[in-house]
């Protein structure tokens, strides 16, 4: 059996995370493209050859650059408004000599810097006070692992890769049928969360497991943005910035809930109900070993 919290972790690693080459993502928006390369917010496996933008004339709109504007509320909008803006302060101060690629890059960086700065964190999907707790143990352990089981099966999409893959396919071969399949993905996060957030929850388990649903709830946001890479690409390269956390926090829980189970002589096998959740962070390291060359 493979769920879709399986599918999260295949293909990376915790420390070892690669995002995939981001560039056609910004086809329509270059700047953005160079900052990621020359700015260091995301660093993608290949170099692109990003040519410079054009200067504008007077008016400071997208079609003097060749582009296609953006849709009016999405963050693209906004960091282009920011960063015409800025840039025509930068002009204005130089008597109106051009700018260098060094100058543009470096006032794309404040535009995003300030656009990220002004998006507030999102609040947990659930805090300690909304689960239910109950007394712990060995039968109370078993029980909940079996119920989390049954949450994540009912909940599995059919799509046989990760968000993130499919994020890939759209930006190296522009397949726009993948975004179905990561709609599909963000619902299966969407209502597992869900559905996790109302089980009984051993009190030995409360912080980690409460990690866990909120990690998911979380991946599911991101996905989501993921499906916006046409519409509003800023907001795809902002998810991509906050996807390895949000990974690593799901991970890191689901490892510790493992240890608690083992430390708690709890040692399910496979096809025992709830072991494919206690165990998905062992099973998929025994599957990555069995892939690597000798």
């Amino acid at each position: 059996m493979r769920s879709f919290t399986q599918d999260t972790f295949y293909n990376r690693s915790a420390r070892g995370y690669t995002l995939p080459n981001v560039a056609s993502v910004y086809q329509h928006w270059r700047i953005i493209a160079a900052l990621l390369f020359a700015g260091g917010l995301l660093v993608p496996p290949a170099v692109v050859d990003i040519s410079p933008l054009p200067t504008p004339s007077g008016s400071s709109s997208a079609s003097e650059y060749g582009l296609t504007s953006p849709s009016p509320d999405s963050l693209t909008a906004s960091f282009a408004a920011n960063f015409f803006t800025l840039y025509l302060e930068v002009k204005q101060a130089k008597a109106g000599v051009p700018l260098t690629e060094e100058e543009t890059t470096a006032i794309a960086k404040q535009a995003v810097n300030q656009l990220a700065n002004s998006i507030a964190p999102v609040a947990d999907f659930k805090t300690r006070s909304d689960l239910t707790i109950i007394p712990g143990g060995p039968e109370a352990l078993r029980t909940f692992a079996a119920s989390v089981e049954a949450v994540l099966l009912s909940h599995q999409s059919k799509a046989s890769k990760s968000e993130l893959l499919y994020l890939q396919d759209y930006l190296e071969k522009e397949d726009g049928g993948v975004f179905p399949h990561i709609l599909s993905i963000a619902k299966g996060y969407e209502e597992s969360a869900a559905g996790l957030s109302v089980l009984q929850v051993p009190q030995e388990l409360v912080e980690d497991y409460l990690k866990f649903v909120n990690a998911t709830a979380r991946i599911a946001a991101i996905a989501k943005d993921f499906a916006r890479v046409e519409s509003d690409p800023l907001a795809t390269m902002l998810a991509l910035t906050q996807y390895p956390d949000a990974v690593l926090e799901l991970g890191n829980a689901l490892i510790r809930i493992n240890v608690l189970y083992a430390k708690n002589a709890i040692l399910l096998q496979p096809g025992d109900p709830g072991a494919s959740f206690v165990n998905i962070i062992p099973d998929i390291a025994t599957k990555q070993q069995a892939t690597q060359p000798l």
